[in-house]
């Protein structure tokens, strides 16, 4: 008997986790396996190990999601750790919902950069009362 409504929640898997730079957010990217359609599943995200979901993304058609982590202080931690879940909604019945799996990440800072340095620098036709004091 084949049946278009699942028979287990959905799993998430391929998780890519990309660190802060200097002008944005870490991102988590990752996709939703499932023996029925893939497209509009919810993943709830635990931000503080409470059991409450604090974000929701939905997958794409391909089972594909995002999201955009935003740290809760202005000082990002060097690791992050975030639950997920998945909820899917079954015509005429309760939505399915997966157990919360953590997962840690590495966050390191993004990195300071160098400053330019400027070389010997003067005037470049020194044109005054001595050719070689640089000054005009």
């Amino acid at each position: 008997n084949y049946s278009d409504e699942p028979s287990q929640p959905a799993s998430i898997t391929g998780l890519q986790w990309t660190p802060a730079t200097r002008t944005a957010s870490p991102v988590l990217k990752g996709r939703i396996i499932d023996d029925s359609n893939v497209a509009n599943v919810q993943i709830e995200i635990d931000l503080n190990d409470d059991g409450i979901a604090e974000a929701v993304v939905t997958s794409d058609s391909q089972g594909r999601f995002e999201y955009t982590y935003v740290p809760p202080t202005t000082l990002s931690p060097s690791s992050v750790t975030l639950k997920l879940r998945t909820k899917q909604a079954i015509t005429g019945a309760s939505p399915q919902i997966g157990s919360w799996s953590a997962h840690t990440f590495s966050n390191p800072a993004p990195s300071t950069p160098t400053p330019s340095s400027l070389g010997a620098w003067g005037l470049a036709n020194d044109d005054g009362t001595s050719a070689t004091d640089r000054v005009s």
